[in-house]
């Protein structure tokens, strides 16, 4: 599995995990860390 599917694994997560009643602040902060790591991703492009 290369990082972009990973990434976007996290990602169907946080939400489904969003959907099934976790703390909104909690899915905002993982979005970000999400966010974070595809910026770093990008600038070594």
């Amino acid at each position: 599995m290369n990082e972009i599917e990973k990434l976007r694994n996290d990602a169907r997560a946080v939400i489904a995990g969003y959907k099934a009643g976790d703390d909104f602040d909690a899915v905002v902060n993982s979005l970000a860390a999400i966010g974070y790591k595809i910026e770093e991703a990008l600038s070594c492009l």
